[in-house]
């Protein structure tokens, strides 16, 4: 997924989709796995200086608080996070 995003920025697209923690399917396609996690698009555009800022603080706070809620989160970000693991780039 972030290979296509990538593809895309460098096609001129600026509007992505994408759902928090990748929570969600499709109605249409049973057992699809989600879809692309937001924070992760953001890291990414974040990595490549299309976003300024990241706020990881706030990004692992609502992530956790769908995960309490008893959501899939599907998130490699906050598997990065509870795991004690830093970003490139973000302090």
């Amino acid at each position: 997924a972030q290979s296509s995003a990538v593809a895309g920025l460098e096609e001129g697209i600026r509007q992505f989709d994408g759902s928090t923690g990748s929570i969600g399917g499709c109605p249409y396609a049973k057992g699809a796995t989600g879809n692309v996690a937001t924070e992760e698009l953001a890291y990414l555009f974040y990595r490549e200086g299309v976003l300024r800022e990241f706020h990881r603080d706030s990004i692992h706070v609502t992530l956790n608080f769908l995960k309490d809620k008893g959501l899939k989160v599907q998130s490699h970000i906050l598997d990065i996070l509870e795991k004690g693991g830093s970003l490139y780039g973000i302090h």
